[in-house]
């Protein structure tokens, strides 16, 4: 650590304090911002919001579950309870969120009244009513924090950088322990290219949040990015020290271990994901990836087209469907490859995601596209096709790390060079690896990985 970099430690460690006591000092004037009669209740709630501010998703349920018990009538409990189980539950949330409709809203807190409005607004996917209950309530209250996340959330839900890091900022100004907002910076630089920036900014996460595990996960996803692997593994694992349920790290170690081609690590570390309860699904999904990465990194493409098929694409997981297609296409497999494109195009299309998720789909097809395209020997349709992928990826997004905006510009260089580009081809191949040398220092055969 540099004597500038303590330094900037002690000015933060101290912006931290001066922040914690305001906010102490908030919530002892502030008791009752939230209706219930219960302490039992109103305690196991802000613990709940605790839980979902570390990204600790089991604990919130827990504490949630008790605040409602504790108060059957605590309505905001009610609606955080519910948000949280909607997709491990969806009978008993559906039944809370009937419950919370029928809140007599004239009892509650501002604040009580707007998040059960917007929240409820938004289950009934009416996202132009949930907007202008935001907005009407944000021009009353601008520095609630609760609405003003919302905000900032809505922004990021569509990728809208610029302004959601001018919205989070502002978030941490008017409250600095909303350490959400400290991680989404990082990952919005990250998403931009601004490496330098989005580790510092994770850096600062580490050190505001010393006792939570989404720090060391944040700072391990940049760290994979650009090509620091054996950092990116410590920070992985310190994450899972200190908390060994948190399902993303065993994630983002496995994606890990698949850049590397060290499979035998990739199958540990699902064994171990799937001793906790909480992430046994996830690691069903993550085994798909190893098994189909495996098999293409040892050249065995009907191994690869199998475990494709056989339920693996069900599963709508991005890698799973780039390596299926390349399998599909070098058994030619034609048709076969074409439902896989299908498949793609669908999801491209369906109205049900949000715009960032189908733009990612819609990249995922332009790389198949090329993939085919390349094969064929259309190379200059290939680099078109290539480039509209390049032109929708970020080096982060909602859909996941930005390691596939590489393996695209890799072939990418591959298509250029094929089409007598050579010049063009060397210079993406430079700025490959000026983000991750060892991504960068792969050849054509590397980009059969996505």
């Amino acid at each position: 650590m540099t004597r500038n970099r303590t330094l900037l430690y002690i000015a933060l460690g101290a912006i931290l304090v001066l922040g914690l006591v305001a906010i102490e000092v908030i919530r002892q004037t502030d008791q009752h911002r939230w209706t219930t009669g219960s302490e039992v209740a109103r305690s196991q709630f802000e613990d709940c919001l605790d839980a979902m501010m570390k990204l600790y998703f089991g604990d919130a349920v827990t504490h949630c579950a008790e605040a409602v018990k504790a108060d059957p009538d605590f309505a905001v409990a009610k609606l955080f309870y519910a948000r949280l189980i909607s997709h491990r539950n969806p009978k008993e949330a559906k039944r809370l969120f009937k419950q919370v409709r029928g809140t007599d809203l004239r009892r509650l807190t501002p604040r009580e009244r707007f998040l059960i409005e917007y929240h409820l607004a938004r289950h009934s996917q009416d996202q132009n009513l949930a907007s202008q209950i935001l907005s009407d309530y944000l021009s009353v209250h601008p520095d609630d924090p609760f609405a003003l996340n919302e905000r900032c959330a809505e922004l990021w839900k569509e990728q809208e950088m610029k302004d959601a890091e001018e919205c989070y900022r502002r978030v941490l100004k008017i409250d600095p322990n909303w350490v959400e907002a400290q991680n989404r910076l990082g990952y919005a630089a990250m998403a931009q290219g601004r490496f330098k920036e989005a580790e510092e900014l994770f850096d600062t996460y580490r050190y505001v949040a010393p006792d939570q595990a989404n720090p060391h996960d944040s700072l391990g996803e940049l760290l994979t990015l650009i090509g620091r692997y054996d950092e990116a593994q410590r920070e992985l694992a310190s994450a899972l020290s200190t908390r060994a349920d948190f399902c993303a790290s065993y994630e983002h170690w496995t994606q890990l271990d698949l850049l590397r081609q060290r499979f035998d690590d990739a199958e540990r570390r699902l064994t171990e994901m799937r001793r906790q309860n909480d992430c046994a699904k996830a690691a069903e999904s993550l085994a798909c990836s190893v098994a189909v990465w495996r098999a293409a990194a040892n050249g065995d493409w009907n191994q690869a087209w199998s475990a494709a098929e056989q339920g693996c694409l069900d599963r709508k997981i991005g890698d799973v469907f780039v390596i299926g297609f390349q399998a599909a296409l070098k058994l030619g497999k034609s048709g076969d490859a074409e439902k896989v494109l299908e498949r793609v195009r669908a999801l491209e299309a369906d109205p049900k995601l949000p715009l960032t998720a189908r733009d990612t789909w819609a990249a995922v097809r332009n790389h198949l596209e090329g993939l085919e395209e390349l094969q064929d020997g259309r190379n200059r349709d290939a680099v078109l096709s290539f480039e509209k992928a390049d032109q929708k990826l970020r080096y982060w997004s909602t859909a996941g790390l930005g390691t596939f905006k590489l393996f695209n510009r890799l072939s990418l260089a591959e298509a250029l060079t094929r089409a007598g580009r050579g010049t063009q081809a060397a210079a993406i191949r430079k700025e490959i690896a000026a983000v991750n040398p060892k991504i960068g220092r792969s050849g054509p055969a590397r980009t059969e990985l996505p």
